[in-house]
Formats: C-alpha cells, structure tokens, sequence
C-alpha cells in the first residue's frame, strides 16, 4: 500500500471515532506494514489474559472497582398488583369520589366533604346541579319552581366549618319589588327540625355591569348578605325565598332564580363540597347493591387483598373474573373486620379483574373506599 493510502486510514480513525472500520486483520492483509505489533495486542502488563472480562456489555475492568449497582429481587414484601391500574364502578356520588382513586396509592381515614342540594324540601337535585349554588359563578343560575321556595344545602365530612354569615344571589322579574322580598335563613342538624338564624329584608339591587346580557337583560339581580345571629356548625343550611302579592296558584311558576348561596366565617368565605376539600376515596351513589373493582391488566396471582375502608359494607364479597362479566366469587368481608380488612386466601388466585361487590352499608353516606 502506498504512503497517502496508510495516512488516509490513519486520519480516518483519528477524526471519525464513530466510523465503522474493517478490521485489523484485514488491513494487516492488505498492508503487513499495518499489522499491529506483539506489544500493541498483549494484555496490560501484569495481568493475565481474560482476567478482567466479564463477558459483553458487562463492565470490562477489575470487579474489586465495580460499584454499580445491581438489581435484587426482594422476596419480604408484596407488590401492589392494583397500583395505578383502572378502576371502575357502579356509581359514584360526585366526580371527585370516583373508582380511580382506590388504586392511586393514597390511604384516607377521613370521611369526604360533600354536599346534597334538595329544592323545596323534596327536590334533590342530581349530580350536574348541585354545585351550582355553590361553585363561585352567580351567572350561572338555578330556576326555582313555585313563588316562594326554599333552597335546602346539606354538609357531609367529619366536621361541619363554623359559618357567620350567608349571602345570597338571586334573579328576578323586573317588576318584582324589593320591598316586598324577604330572605330567611334556617339551620338543623337532622333537616326536619328547623331554627331561625337570620333574615333581611328589602334588599338592594346589584349594578348589571359585568354580568352577561341574557342574564340582565330580563332579570334584576340581588346579592344580600345576611349575618346569623350565632356562630353556626351544623349539618343543614336553608334558604327560604318569599315576596309579598305573587300569584301562587301556579306551582310550575319560576319567580326565583338563585346563582348563589354563599358561607362566611368573619371575612373568608367557607368552601364547602368535594373539589374545595379532595379526599382519595371512591364513595357510592347509592345505598343498595354496589360494586367496584379494578383492572389488573394481566391475569396476575395474588393471594391477598387489602381493602382501607371509611365506610365499610355489612355484608359484601371479593369477587374475580378474566373477563369483567362473568364473576365468581372468591371469599366473603367479614362483617366484624375494622376499617383496615386484610383478607388473606386460602388458595393463590389467577384473575384479571377483582370486584369489591357490597350489599348492605353500615353508614347513612353510602359505601366509602379509599383503597
């Protein structure tokens, strides 16, 4: 091989260390003046030959200089199967009570706030509406049907806030005369017997600016804030409408509009209902037959589940299929278990799905798992 032959390959190793290149046998072939000498290709000195190899892709140098880590399979604990899998459910009683946080990892033990909106003492609204006297928006209003109606807010959770003050925004026909309104504010802590906390009269009507023209523009608005005459922390808040010479022989007539009813503490407003207040559990709908089970991905083998209950069932069973119709039953809860159940198997079970299926509460808010 010519002289600018070998200093081309010579170049080309230097300034192209990503190149692939032939290999050295084959270039002593071509050119014996290539071939690398007996010193080029001997181990390091004072090592024997393969000493420090460990095979491909492992490191290549001394073990004693090996500090990386290596992975060791830990045989004492059990892996969650149900950690950040779907979850599914029957019902749940709001969005933020949903099946998919009993496999998100987080164990609570306290009951969830929520709220229960019922409209002229026998109306409860359903889920898409019971936020909105309550979700910071007035424009967007709740029709009341009747004269003079009453807007009935329900507290849910461990403990009911402390609440000084309630103000109201409401929208009305502009013939309506505030003379003629009254707002009266009432507590219980069962909802049947009732205590007068506050009322105002006469109210003043708001400005229209800043507020949606649909809304002013067949409607006066009002926004009283009316202060209780004690500190309250019960269960049940309600608001009656009244206003003098309306026609009431028309149950369907819809006087009131109501976008609001909010709660104060001194200055600060009390939030109230699940999106102010998060707790990971999922919380049933209903008070019946419910069931909520969780989507391992695989069929998987367990031999226990752990379930961390706020408000267990009476009576229920663990149910598994490979299918997610076509259940069997597994073993009973125990009716007697705490709030911790730890329901160890017999047998090792094989299942891609595994349902909690409840039949009877133990609490009036429903079955409440928080994982």
């Amino acid at each position: 091989m010519s002289t600018s032959r070998r200093d081309f390959l010579k170049t080309t190793i230097i300034a192209g260390a990503g190149a692939v290149l032939p290999p050295v046998s084959a270039l002593a072939a071509a050119d014996p003046a290539l071939a690398p000498s007996q010193a080029e290709t001997s181990q390091p000195i004072g090592t024997s030959s393969g000493e420090f190899t460990r095979g491909l892709g492992i490191y290549p140098g001394s073990p004693e200089a090996d500090f990386s880590p290596s992975l060791v399979i830990d045989n004492s604990t059990y892996r969650n199967l149900a950690l950040l899998r779907p979850a599914y459910h029957s019902s749940a009683y709001d969005y933020n009570l949903a099946a998919q946080l009993v496999t998100d990892g987080i164990k609570d033990t306290h009951l969830p706030d929520w709220i229960a909106v019922t409209v002229n003492q026998f109306e409860t609204l359903p889920i898409n509406e019971r936020e909105t006297p309550v979700d910071h928006w007035e424009a967007n209003t709740l029709p009341l049907r009747g004269a003079r109606p009453s807007v009935q807010i329900q507290l849910g959770g461990d403990n009911p806030p402390e609440i000084d003050r309630v103000a109201v925004f409401v929208a009305v026909p502009p013939d309506m005369s505030p003379d003629s309104m009254t707002f009266t504010i009432s507590v219980s802590d069962d909802g049947r017997t009732w205590q007068k906390v506050g009322s105002a009269t006469a109210p003043q009507p708001l400005s229209p600016a800043g507020y949606p023209p649909d809304l002013v523009r067949s409607a006066q608005l009002f926004y009283p804030s009316i202060p209780l005459s004690q500190v309250c922390r019960n269960r049940y808040y309600k608001v009656d409408l009244d206003a003098a010479h309306l026609p009431a022989e028309n149950p369907f007539l819809s006087v009131w509009q109501i976008g609001q009813v909010a709660f104060f503490r001194g200055n600060d407003r009390v939030q109230v209902g699940g999106p102010y207040s998060f707790t990971s559990a999922w919380m049933s709908a209903g008070l019946a037959e419910e069931w909520v089970y969780v989507d391992l991905g695989a069929r998987c083998t367990f031999d226990r589940v752990a379930l961390y209950w706020i408000a267990r069932p009476a009576e229920g069973v663990i149910q598994v299929s490979d299918d997610a119709e076509n259940w069997r039953d597994l073993q009973p809860l125990t009716a007697s278990a705490g709030l911790t159940e730890n329901v160890q198997l017999g047998t090792p079970a094989q299942a891609r799905y595994v349902r909690v299926l409840m039949t009877r509460p133990t609490s009036p808010s429903g079955y409440i798992l928080s994982e």
